[in-house]
């Protein structure tokens, strides 16, 4: 391995941990959907459980999924698969677009629906846009650097032989599988 390749090496592996980091953070927060939106919910006792729980109930859900998504994508760069460089410019894209989403919601429900005062909602809205700007550059940073051809290569080289093994490995079981076949339609003729 080269220095090159060694620099490109390092640098997944600072993704891997941004992918890592970010399914903690959708574990957090599918946490505190449970804790906050759910519990109480059910400890209230109250009638119409179904539709009051479908949203927090979706939102945990779709959390989970991220977090799924984003270990599975992070352990993948780790072991330089090209499925989870595939996977992470998906993830990118997803956290810059589903980002502005989210920001045009948060403002088109009102920020100010969170406190009357106009001075907390301008704080929460600054805070939102500056954790979205945080992760859409990121999320940008990671983007445009797995989409290179250089990394691109690297990725291309270490899996390369994952399959080419994966390969041999299928053609060396569908061959035994073809002789325990063989042997047992030969040993049922003769046994009739």
């Amino acid at each position: 391995m080269n220095n090159k390749e060694r620099a490109i090496h390092d640098q997944v592996s600072l993704a891997s941990a941004y992918h890592i980091l970010m399914a903690i953070a959708y574990f957090i927060g599918a946490a505190a959907i449970f804790v906050y939106a759910i519990l109480p919910i059910l400890s209230d006792g109250s009638t119409g459980l179904a539709q009051k729980l479908f949203l927090p109930v979706t939102g945990a859900i779709l959390s989970l999924l991220l977090v799924g998504l984003y270990a599975v994508t992070g352990n993948g760069l780790l072991k330089m698969r090209n499925s989870a460089r595939m996977g992470a410019v998906f993830l990118a894209l997803l956290g810059i677009i589903g980002g502005l989403f989210g920001q045009a919601g948060a403002v088109a429900l009102g920020i100010v629906s969170l406190d009357p005062t106009l001075g907390a909602a301008i704080g929460v809205g600054l805070a939102s846009i500056a954790a979205y700007a945080l992760t859409a550059g990121l999320d940008l940073i990671i983007l445009l650097f797995l989409i290179k051809e250089p990394v691109r290569d690297v990725f291309y080289a270490y899996s390369a032989p994952i399959m080419a093994e994966a390969w041999r490995d299928n053609g060396r079981q569908a061959t035994k599988r073809q002789a325990e076949r063989t042997k047992k339609a030969t040993a049922d003729i003769i046994s009739k």
